[in-house]
């Protein structure tokens, strides 16, 4: 079986088998972009506010710079689709994001290593914070690289599940568990790594920036490797001419694309149910400040079992009695199930911790965990229905365009976040004291929280219960005046939340506008 071919539907077609020679080279793109990505964002906040002691607001920023790539995926998937290179349209780009991230991890590596700021409590190199702007930058470029990588190669996945219909589950969780079981192992193995005091750790010893950014070279290399050997494409996939798109074909390409029932539904769920889940109580501070203080490691290995759980959560949904209990079930029954359990945990953790009924900093991190769980499980579902809904033809931009919204609800969340949070505000002094009114502040900002939460519970109508519900939507069109004020209204919605990300982003870079609630900042 050669990876992209579109076939007619009817037609019989090889088992599917991730791991043969030719297709094991998509699964080693999906644990590389897992092992990159948990690299950068394990090691970027620490390294920039800890060991070169620049201001909360810039290591902040330079977080939300990280995300920028990731925010713009679509335009990549539109480069993928639109632009083949001698024939490839996934293969390439696979190839060209991975060189782009081995050349300027290459360049982070042999960068003369910095001195810590501070050292056994001794100042050490009071001018630190000076070297980290070139570390941002090159960290922003080389996660463009591999965020390219991974559009290329969430096209071949979704040409993957579309070319075998009957697993199209196994597909996609299958690719998902790897990437998120990659991340885990290279978050715990950063938490260990980068522990030491000139991190905010406790450990004696630690490894360089220089040194961990050297496995970010040393992956990409071996990903363009496996990509080159490990990996066959199509080039004249069945059912449609690759080519390069002209500006009239990309007009027509998106007209159809807008006009489709199925995708501007997906994108609107995807976005609010992003924004549902990622909506957060500004007062968490207080738990894990003053009520259940743990330390940096802990955290940070409570952090990376996150991406532990949904790998696991992949794998249930895609294999044995889970799987066949979600199909029993549906799509909108198991995401209900995930927001009211979810929700019900937030509430308990809320209550135990803010009226000191148990203060446990384990307790209230595993407690996080059992959340993941069913946030997870509703992720997934999400993706499912992005992959059964993608256009043939153009299956990376119409899958990118729906996964893009939900990137996009995460600064808006923050921003909304920040911005209802503000109201239930109290001052660090009166959390130290446990004052009876930092306590109801508290609670009544994870109740806002619960509340958002449980809004997705109105959303559900948006998301297709079955993958064939999904495919059967994608026949119903908008049409007429209604219709075209529909897509109209979308189009507008896409490119004001695509700003909105960019604006609060570059407002988060400068001190003067950091602190506003816009900008994920607590007000000025």
């Amino acid at each position: 079986m050669v990876v992209g071919k579109q076939l007619p539907s009817g037609r019989a077609v090889a088992a599917l088998d991730l791991f043969a020679r030719e297709n094991v080279g998509l699964l080693i793109n999906y644990i590389a972009v897992g092992a990159v990505h948990g690299l950068f964002q394990t090691l970027m906040y620490p390294y920039l506010n800890v060991y070169l002691n620049m201001d909360d607001y810039l290591a902040y920023s330079a977080e939300r710079w990280l995300a920028v790539p990731w925010l713009l995926k679509v335009f990549f998937a539109m480069l993928s689709d639109g632009v083949p290179i001698k024939g490839s349209r996934r293969r390439a780009y696979m190839l060209i994001g991975w060189g782009t991230c081995f050349l300027f991890s290459f360049i982070l590596a042999v960068l003369p290593s910095e001195t810590p700021y501070l050292r056994n409590g001794v100042v050490t190199n009071s001018a630190a914070e000076e070297a980290g702007n070139k570390y941002v930058a090159m960290f922003v470029i080389a996660t463009f690289g591999y965020v390219l990588a991974d559009t290329a190669s969430d096209g071949m996945l979704v040409e993957f599940a579309q070319l075998h219909q009957a697993r199209p589950t196994y597909v996609v969780t299958t690719l998902f568990a790897a990437r998120y079981l990659a991340q885990f192992v290279m978050t715990f193995f950063v938490a260990f790594m980068c522990n030491s005091n000139s991190y905010g750790g406790t450990f004696a010893w630690g490894a360089s920036v220089n040194g961990m950014v050297v496995i970010a070279v040393m992956i990409s290399a071996g990903t363009i490797a496996a990509t080159w050997f490990f990996l066959l494409e199509d080039e004249n996939p069945a059912g449609y001419n690759v080519h390069i798109l002209t500006p009239r074909e990309w007009k027509l390409t998106a007209y159809k694309l807008f006009h489709q029932r199925a995708i501007i539904q997906l994108m609107g769920y995807m976005f609010l149910s992003r924004l549902c889940f990622t909506y957060y109580a500004t007062s968490a501070k207080a738990i894990y400040e003053y009520w259940t203080p743990a330390g940096t490691l802990i955290t940070n290995i409570f952090s990376s079992l996150n991406a532990a759980i949904f790998a696991g959560a992949a794998l249930l949904i895609g294999h044995g009695s889970t799987m066949r209990i979600l199909q029993k079930l549906g799509w909108r029954q198991s995401v209900a199930g995930s927001v009211v359990i979810s929700g019900a945990l937030i509430l308990v953790v809320a209550l135990f911790t803010i009226y000191n009924v148990v203060r446990v900093a384990a307790i209230t991190l595993i407690m996080e965990q059992g959340i993941a769980v069913f946030e997870s499980l509703a992720y997934f579902v999400a993706l499912l229905a992005a992959v059964a809904v993608a256009e043939p033809g153009v299956e990376c931009t119409s899958f990118s365009l729906i996964v893009t919204m939900g990137n996009l609800a995460v600064p808006f969340s923050v921003s909304l976040s920040q911005a209802i949070g503000e109201h239930f505000d109290v001052f660090d002094s009166e959390y130290e004291l446990d004052s009876s009114h930092a306590r109801a502040q508290a609670m009544y900002c994870f109740l806002v929280a619960v509340v958002v939460r449980a809004l997705h519970l109105t959303f559900l109508s948006l998301l297709p219960d079955r993958a064939e519900d999904a495919r059967a939507l994608k026949l119903s069109r908008f049409t007429g005046r209604k219709g075209s004020v529909t897509v109209l209204a979308a189009a507008v919605c896409v490119v004001f939340v695509i700003f909105w990300a960019l604006l609060t982003t570059t407002l988060s870079s400068f001190e003067r506008t950091s602190c506003l609630n816009v900008a994920g900042g607590e007000g000025c």
